[in-house]
């Protein structure tokens, strides 16, 4: 099997001498590196390991560059951050107005003022005027005076006899509408958590069913799916909770290796048949539920006399449902 190589792994020892990475940190696909060889020496290198993957660089200009949200300057032998802004950046948040829960709009405030303290290094005259800059924003987008300046960081309340232990935490799903927040409350109190769920729109009242994203039958997730034999009239039945063309490529693995503990690889090397993956069919979906994909992949198999799948016997109580 082909090893993985990760990112992180770029910087150990073995490539440290190659590259002279001095500062190598990542986020997702965002990398900032500062290295003493050309730029483009780690590019190449990059690029030549894995042929799907194609990165791109920016070097800086004027002693500043940016990465995520932080804009880095070089000051002698220091570097100095504060807020970044794309040159797209508008100034709207979040609505004060729109239908939305109440902690949405709190969080919205809380993050840009804790940014003030957290992307910003010592100069005090650029914290006056960022924290300007935000409150200007956020009113344009009708957020209330005392609401901006209200202090959310509040200290926890010490938890009581009556609430349950951290281990007991529940959660609980509700359709959001004004007022449900004191239900939220009410809840918190005894250690469960709401997760408020974005209730109807015009957009989806309106829409045409026909204008629905179709999804790709390969592309679906948690279905019984079959396979036939292009050499016989036998078919394997199967299920999977991942997309359908991801396990039909393990089942084609399965089979350039030999894998002696598939049915499927079974079956072709016994009999010199091949597998007909192109005709791959679904014939159950949507069953999100693991050991109900395994009752049906069963059911299925019983079903289909040319099944050359393990025969599992289904509980008396399910016979009456059975076609003839």
């Amino acid at each position: 099997m082909e090893k993985r190589i990760h990112l992180k792994e770029l910087v150990s020892d073995k490539y440290t001498a190659q590259l002279q990475v001095i500062i190598w940190k990542r986020y997702i696909d965002d990398i900032l590196c500062i290295t003493k060889v050309d730029l483009s020496t780690i590019l190449n290198f990059l690029n030549n390991l894995k042929t799907f993957l194609k990165f791109t660089f920016e070097i800086e200009e004027n002693n500043s560059l940016p990465f995520l949200d932080i804009q880095l300057t070089r000051n002698q032998d220091r570097i100095e951050t504060r807020i970044y802004r794309k040159p797209t950046h508008t100034g709207s948040y979040l609505n004060f107005n729109s239908f939305g829960p109440i902690h949405h709009k709190i969080s919205m405030v809380k993050t840009l003022s804790k940014r003030l303290t957290t992307h910003f290094s010592t100069n005090d005259n650029d914290t006056k005027k960022e924290r300007t800059k935000i409150f200007q924003e956020l009113l344009s987008n009708n957020y209330p005076k005392p609401f901006i300046k209200k202090p959310f960081y509040r200290p926890r309340i010490s938890p009581t006899n009556n609430r349950q232990t951290s281990s007991q935490n529940m959660f609980c799903s509700l359709p959001y509408s004004y007022g449900c927040e004191r239900i939220a409350r009410k809840l918190k109190y005894y250690n469960i958590t709401t997760r408020f769920q974005s209730t109807s729109n015009l957009n989806n009242i309106l829409r045409h069913p026909d204008t629905k994203k179709v999804t790709e039958p390969n592309n679906r997730t948690n279905v019984i799916y079959k396979i036939p034999c292009k050499s016989c009239q036998a078919v394997y039945i199967g299920e999977t909770g991942k997309q359908l063309i991801e396990r039909i490529n393990q089942h084609k693995s399965a089979l350039k290796h030999h894998n002696p503990t598939s049915l499927l690889v079974d079956h072709a090397l016994i009999n010199g048949h091949i597998p007909d993956f192109e005709q791959t069919s679904i014939i159950h979906q949507d069953i999100k539920e693991k050991h109900s994909r395994l009752f049906m992949e069963s059911w299925s198999s019983l079903e289909d006399r040319n099944s050359i799948n393990r025969k599992i016997d289904i509980p008396d109580m399910y016979t009456q449902f059975r076609c003839s």
